[in-house]
């Protein structure tokens, strides 16, 4: 079955896998500096244990599209987006109390 330009695609990974069909989109194009060629970036979607289920996965996407960007944020990237919203409406000793919060959970995540 051949999918329309612009919806994605499904490939089978190499190796011996639980799930060895990803879902992938086309996040963007690059110049290769070394070729002088254009090259495909992908983003994965999701894995599936079939090619029908990768297939759901990659129509559920397109049936709902979501910014891919969103999928590259960081906790601490969605801390600071939320504190921007969040401070301005608390008491400083919450403020205060978040951001200890936020210490422990980066400090706990270097070890």
């Amino acid at each position: 079955m051949r999918l329309p330009n612009g919806y994605g695609g499904v490939v089978k990974l190499s190796g011996k896998r639980r799930k060895p069909y990803a879902a992938r989109v086309t996040a963007e194009w690059h110049l290769n500096e070394k070729t002088g060629k254009v090259v495909q970036e992908y983003q994965i979607l999701g894995y599936g244990t079939t090619k029908t289920e990768a297939l759901q996965i990659l129509a559920k996407y397109n049936d709902n599209p979501i910014d891919l960007s969103v999928m590259k944020l960081t906790f601490a990237d969605i801390y600071e987006r939320w504190s921007e919203e969040k401070y301005p409406t608390v008491s400083p000793s919450n403020v205060n109390g978040y951001k200890a919060a936020f210490a422990l959970i980066v400090r706990f995540k270097e070890r």
